[in-house]
């Protein structure tokens, strides 16, 4: 039998088990707290900004995030590994952005963009031009080291002007510039690493589908990739 199909049948049917285990001891969100908490962000300027709206497109899944139940998480290792190192996984499950009010700021705050050379009227140099900023729930599917599976989500929030690739990467995911590519942002999938389980906003159990796909995404990547089962990650060949 090939080695590689014996370990993903292997991981598919123990990451199954596992799941099974996971669903009996899932909770639904306490009390009437929501995820969405913008009003927590750690945002420049917050009280500057206005009213947060949905960015047409963007959002994969449009459930809402606090029906989802949580799952306990038990193993010692208080680490998440991704189960692939692609991020061909990961769901938007709220995709929103919000303008700063310039009219709340002033030149030298963070969120205004371009500020008056002049004092106005009242003594102060008023901001002319101002930033907005984006809120996204995203997640992927994880791991830990006692053999459980997870969908984990987690927020990331940022202002517009800050925005680079790396803000919406897939938590323990990694890409790399291409050596010596003709190409211009010519990337490649790099090495997983670990993620602590507080860094989270919530983890629930795989979506339907999931397994299957993680199955397909392993395979894809043994030709560039390899797996250590002692670290549970995943490096470039």
């Amino acid at each position: 039998m090939n080695k590689f199909f014996f370990i993903s049948f292997s991981f598919v049917l123990f990451a199954t088990l596992s799941c099974s285990h996971l669903q009996s001891s899932t909770r639904n969100p306490s009390g009437s707290s929501s995820r969405v908490n913008t009003a927590a962000l750690d945002l420049p300027n917050r009280s500057a900004l206005m009213a947060w709206q949905d960015i047409p497109g963007y959002q994969t899944m449009k459930t809402d995030v606090d029906s989802f139940p949580s799952v306990a998480f038990s193993c010692d290792d208080q680490n998440l590994y991704p189960t692939h190192p692609q991020q061909m996984n990961k769901i938007y499950h709220l995709f929103k952005m919000a303008y700063y009010d310039r009219l709340k700021l002033q030149a030298s705050d963070s969120a205004c963009t371009f500020g008056a050379k002049e004092q106005n009227a009242s003594g102060i140099f008023p901001c002319l031009k101002a930033d907005s900023a984006e809120y996204a729930i995203i997640s992927d599917t994880f791991q830990d080291s006692c053999g459980h599976v997870y969908r984990a989500a987690w927020q990331v929030a940022f202002a517009k002007r800050n925005d680079n690739m790396g803000m919406l990467f897939s938590k323990g995911r990694t890409l790399y510039p291409r050596p010596n590519s003709s190409f211009e942002n010519d990337m490649y999938v790099a090495q997983t690493y670990a993620v602590p389980v507080r860094d989270f906003l919530f983890i629930t159990s795989p979506f339907a589908g999931d397994l299957e796909r993680i199955e397909q995404l392993r395979k894809a990547s043994s030709e560039t990739h390899t797996y250590d089962p002692s670290t549970h990650l995943f490096s470039v060949r």
